[in-house]
């Protein structure tokens, strides 16, 4: 579970538990929890209760009491939080209202909807001390979600084509394809074959279904 649906205070804990277990035993048949699951649980329970009955009364309870109250709590709780995860929150027998009767959030089972990348992508290009062409992409424009790595939310790569000596006509026409998923991409080699040449670049979104968003560019810069 993504939280802790079991309550922290000992007079709301109580009440959880009540209620939980009145549930289930009510219950049981049509949830398909045996009775032996249950029977798992009501000594712990028993045990809660009768050392709560007492931890509860501040002005005559002992350090004791205190402490023999939060061993059996803890005991109760360790054994509530596995069946909560495989008995309730996965049980397919149960509605998702009465999942959210038990205390337990239902999984969210709506596929997340990704979109089409539909933002600029920002190419800076620049040369590092080994001679190498770094190409560092990220959001262009004003917009949320740009990660560390450059990417905006819901993009998985920018996807860069390139030229190198000529002018393309357009973002189909490219001599190298790359695809990056942090940045900056680093172009080692270019400098042994093509140094001194100037190389053109376009460059797009792709978001993880491999749908690509539009062109930006041209990007320019000189091989050194």
């Amino acid at each position: 579970m993504n939280h802790d649906i079991i309550p922290q205070g000992d007079p709301q804990f109580n009440v959880f538990q009540l209620n939980l277990m009145k549930l289930i035993i009510d219950n049981s048949v049509a949830w398909h929890i045996t009775q032996d699951e249950i029977d798992e649980l009501l000594p712990l329970q028993e045990e809660w209760q009768n050392r709560w009955k007492v931890a509860q009364k501040r002005r005559l309870r002992t350090q004791t009491d205190v402490a023999e109250k939060n061993n059996a709590r803890n005991k109760f709780k360790k054994a509530i939080r596995p069946f909560l995860q495989a008995r309730i929150r996965h049980n397919r027998y149960m509605s998702n209202s009465e999942k959210m009767v038990c205390g337990v959030k239902p999984r969210d089972t709506t596929p997340t909807r990704i979109h089409k990348p539909d933002m600029q992508v920002d190419l800076q290009l620049s040369i590092n001390k080994g001679r190498a062409l770094l190409a560092h992409f990220r959001l262009g424009g004003e917009g949320d979600g740009i990660s560390r790595y450059g990417k905006p939310k819901g993009v998985a790569r920018c996807e860069m084509v390139s030229t190198i000596g000529r002018q393309p006509a357009n973002a189909d026409d490219y001599d190298f394809i790359i695809s990056a998923s942090r940045s900056p991409y680093h172009f080692r080699d270019l400098h042994e074959k093509y140094a001194g040449q100037k190389i053109c670049f376009y460059a797009r979104w792709v978001n993880p279904r491999n749908e690509p968003g539009f062109w930006s560019g041209p990007f320019y810069s000189n091989i050194p």
